[in-house]
């Protein structure tokens, strides 16, 4: 369940040898050890069962999500406190569709690290307290038909943010930043897919864009 990071959180990594598809199911998981709150996740390469289900408890914290591949995730809500990650070989798409509470174990910043040439797309609710902000030069692609709750701001800071919800459906509900200043001229960019899905100011930097 949420709450403090326990004493020894551990770093616990997916192979999918287990009997169903299960997060709980501890034959999943190197060591046989299934992953409890505090501990940070990875989903490598070359493992079994790439569409999977998160059944922890709803709320659960986990550390960080890192996936080194193409999975698909569904189920129970998670608490995240540092980042969710899509670090594999190019191409690589990630679907991850559990709702997610940002600013986990007191974090500040949820960070969206997905790298250049592969994608992540989010179809869950995203609430929490703490701003998201998007790094490295991959592509987030906030989907879904309900809105998202968070009530930190969004930031652009590398890659491409891509707005998909349906017209009026807040993706970026408390703000939007766009840009660091590095990087040269459209470098982080936030493309809108339909219309009226940002509440709050928006701030654009020279090196962000922001397409309509």
């Amino acid at each position: 369940m949420s709450g403090s990071t326990p004493a020894f959180a551990a770093a616990r990594f997916w192979t999918g040898a287990g009997p169903n598809n299960l997060w709980s199911t501890p034959q999943n998981w190197q060591g046989n050890v299934a992953p409890v709150s505090g501990d940070g996740v990875t989903f490598p390469d070359g493992a079994l069962q790439n569409n999977n289900v998160n059944d922890l408890p709803s709320g659960t914290l986990l550390n960080t999500i890192a996936f080194h591949a193409t999975y698909v995730v569904s189920g129970n809500r998670v608490l995240i406190d540092n980042n969710i990650r899509v670090a594999g070989a190019n191409g690589t798409t990630v679907a991850f569709q559990c709702d997610i509470t940002n600013g986990g174990n007191g974090s500040t910043v949820l960070f969206i690290d997905v790298l250049a040439g592969n994608l992540l797309v989010t179809t869950g609710v995203i609430s929490g307290a703490t701003p998201i902000s998007k790094i490295d030069g991959g592509t987030w692609n906030i989907s879904g038909a309900a809105a998202n709750t968070y009530t930190g701001q969004t930031r652009a800071h590398a890659g491409t943010i891509v707005l998909s919800k349906p017209v009026g459906v807040a993706a970026v509900p408390a703000g939007l930043n766009i840009g660091d200043n590095s990087g040269g001229a459209a470098a982080d960019v936030v493309r809108l897919a339909s219309d009226k899905q940002i509440e709050g100011p928006v701030i654009i930097r020279s090196s962000g864009l922001l397409e309509l």
